[in-house]
């Protein structure tokens, strides 16, 4: 008999995105803060967190406990679009993309004309790819229906850009970026150091320019997600408590 594949680890900055990877009326079970941990069938599920730091913390606590458990990790979840020529189509359809690739543009130190990024300083990453080839799928992820995604380039920010004018310059240093997120760079970091394979689905809610939420498109997005994963969760998940507490009783 084969042996069954070790699951993955999905997580989502927020439970609201974390829902939209779950059939409907699974949803309301993902109700925890940042480090919320749960099991969905062979699958774990996390909260990491809006934000690097929150995001780092419990990926990386969530990593530690079930590093040998499972054989890749997935972030799903919603982000905005820079003005470029693929983007106005991702926007209008609230579009899945694979990002393939994350830089930290502000990440540095600031000159004039732009920043100087922790390479250029010698001290640091500021860009990661999703793994020695890019463009290609990891075999971890085979059967999620991602190979038709179109490839997006990151930029992981501290803040989500207001104006247009701050997009172009965001998208200007970060190397040409297309879709823009608080904790994207977190997730190719992190599964580095671990070893493990990651990919990064975004459904695009919107322009990033002046905040206006009343445009997103949160439902069309969460759609979107629910289309892509909700038959891989057909078991009610089951809360396994917070990645920061001792399991109780494993995580199995």
């Amino acid at each position: 008999m084969a042996r069954a594949a070790r699951p993955l680890l999905f997580c989502a900055a927020t439970g609201t995105e974390l829902a939209a990877l779950l059939p409907e009326n699974f949803a309301d079970t993902i109700n925890g803060g940042p480090g919320s941990l749960w099991k969905c069938g062979p699958d774990f599920l996390l909260v990491a967190g809006v934000g690097c730091a929150e995001a780092a913390l419990s990926l990386g606590a969530a990593l530690a406990r079930l590093r040998n458990e499972v054989r890749g990790v997935v972030l799903a979840g919603f982000a905005g679009a820079y003005r470029a020529p693929r983007t106005k189509a991702w926007i209008e359809g609230a579009s899945l993309v694979r990002v393939v690739s994350e830089t930290l543009p502000e990440c540095g130190a600031v000159v004039p004309g732009g920043v100087l990024s922790l390479e250029k300083l010698g001290l640091g990453r500021t860009s990661w790819p999703s793994g020695r080839d890019p463009e290609t799928l990891p075999d971890a992820f085979a059967g999620l229906g991602l190979e038709a995604l179109p490839a997006a380039r990151g930029a992981t920010v501290d803040s989500s850009t207001g104006s247009l004018k701050q997009g172009a310059e965001r998208r200007a240093h970060s190397g040409g970026a297309e879709i823009e997120s608080l904790e994207g760079a977190v997730l190719f970091a992190a599964a580095e150091r671990f070893a493990l394979p990651a990919v990064e689905i975004r459904a695009v809610t919107n322009l990033c320019a002046k905040r206006d939420r009343a445009a997103w498109k949160v439902a069309e997005a969460t759609g979107n997600l629910r289309k892509l994963f909700a038959a891989r969760f057909r078991p009610r998940p089951r809360a396994l408590g917070s990645v920061f507490a001792p399991p109780a009783g494993g995580t199995q």
